[in-house]
């Protein structure tokens, strides 16, 4: 049993590493520079940040430099496409009274784009299996001449 134990040092290390590596996820984000870069589509969650409040626009447009779409308050849709918008001030959120937003895009201060990362997602998952691989074939290499198996 004593070469089983040898192993777990090593292989307690591996696994707390993969678990921290899980942690930010596999999701990819890049800073938009041109209005034409804006995806516009269902798949998409459109999210306005301000210093203060967070809102998700619902029916999201584009048209002449001017963001506008319904705004709501709470908690965001839960899709892996997501466009982010950065807001310098509360005060530039303009809202009437049926909380429809018209935001010209020259007012925001960044826009991201969030998406999954698929590559980084498959080397992930490819690692975590080869490394369980490695290990099982350890402990069973190491466990034949005890009789283990």
């Amino acid at each position: 049993m004593s070469g089983i134990s040898r192993y777990k040092k090593p292989i307690s290390v591996i696994f707390i590493s993969l678990i921290l590596i899980q942690i930010p996820g596999c999701v990819s984000t890049k800073t938009i520079n041109s209005v034409s870069d804006i995806p516009v589509s269902e798949k998409y969650t459109y999210i306005v940040h301000s210093p203060s409040t967070t809102y998700q626009i619902l029916n999201f447009s584009i048209s002449d430099g001017t963001v506008s779409g319904n705004l709501i308050n709470g908690k965001q849709a839960k899709t892996t496409h997501k466009v982010h918008f950065y807001l310098p001030a509360d005060s530039l959120l303009k809202l009437n009274s049926d909380m429809i937003l018209t935001l010209p895009v020259d007012k925001i201060s960044k826009i991201e784009l969030e998406s999954p990362a698929k590559g980084a997602t498959a080397i992930l998952f490819g690692s975590l299996f080869v490394g369980m691989l490695l290990i099982i074939t350890l402990i069973l290499v190491d466990a034949k001449p005890y009789g283990y198996w």
